[in-house]
């Protein structure tokens, strides 16, 4: 278990870090970005929704759960996209970038990430090699 290989001095340190980040137009939360101190999971699509319905960034960066996707808030409706590559327009969009840290699922699959640049494309390595 993961709190059994924290001292004490490490999770002094872990608690000095916000719950959520903002940096320009993006949002960065362990969980859901609405109320990340909840550390409410988004494995729901309603949930996923009612986050992206609230959401005050246009992007939001999360994890969690494990389970990767990119999710699109268009005016009332929102979808999962399916999308290798995602250029970010007018709307709303919730990352799920999956597992960024140590393998907890299997050791077969690295960690995952999502990388938005300077053209505003979201490249995300959301599958594994």
């Amino acid at each position: 278990r993961s709190q059994d290989m924290v001292g004490a001095e490490e999770l002094a340190y872990l608690r000095t870090f916000a719950f959520r980040h903002a940096e320009g137009e993006a949002v960065f939360t362990h969980a859901n970005p609405l109320e990340p101190e909840q550390w409410q999971s988004l494995y729901l699509f309603e949930h996923v929704d009612w986050c992206l319905a609230g959401l005050d960034a246009q992007i939001a960066f999360v994890g969690h759960t494990h389970y990767p996707g990119i999710y699109c808030r268009m005016d009332s409706t929102s979808v999962l996209l399916t999308s290798s590559q995602v250029a970010i327009g007018r709307h709303r969009y919730l990352v799920n970038v999956g597992r960024v840290g140590r393998r907890l699922v299997d050791q077969r699959h690295p960690a995952l990430h999502a990388v938005l640049n300077a053209h505003r494309v979201l490249d995300p390595a959301l599958e594994a090699p």
